[in-house]
């Protein structure tokens, strides 16, 4: 017997953003700063699947029967087995902080730091349940390092 459990989550974000960019700089130094807001709805699709497949061998003859059967698998019930959407409201703010060095007049490199909350999103590991779907309020975030380099012709 082998049985499966499929979970497919998919997180769409639907709206637009507003933000702020501000370059503060001193000679060949400047700190560049973006505050960034994004407003919109966050689609949330869950996809829950399970798979029996049963091999039968009988020792009369010499045939195998394969039976597959869309039936619950180990993680998951009938009852919360198909395709659920829901659309929530959600805001989700985006920091940037950077440093920018001019080397010379028409050149300068820049080393930044980037942070992104994101508020309503759904993961597969919160529908790993024995009961019907409910969607939780879980959150992500991302960190990320920026360099990057600029030349002004």
């Amino acid at each position: 017997m082998t049985v499966r459990d499929l979970y497919s989550v998919d997180n769409r974000f639907h709206g637009g953003q507003i933000g702020i960019q501000n370059n503060f700089g001193d000679g060949r130094w400047s700190i560049l700063t973006n505050l960034i807001g994004h407003i919109g709805s966050m689609e949330q699709m869950v996809s829950v699947r399970g798979l029996t497949t049963t091999t039968t061998i009988t020792t009369t003859t010499p045939t195998t029967t394969t039976t597959t059967v869309p039936s619950p698998g180990a993680l998951n019930l009938s009852v919360n087995q198909g395709t659920f959407t829901r659309d929530v409201f959600t805001a989700i703010p985006e920091v940037f902080l950077g440093f920018e060095y001019r080397i010379l007049v028409d050149t300068s490199v820049r080393l930044g730091y980037n942070f992104l909350y994101v508020p309503e999103v759904a993961f597969a590991g919160d529908f790993v349940n024995d009961g019907p779907i409910r969607f939780r309020d879980s959150s992500f975030t991302m960190h990320g390092l920026d360099f990057g380099v600029s030349i002004s012709y």
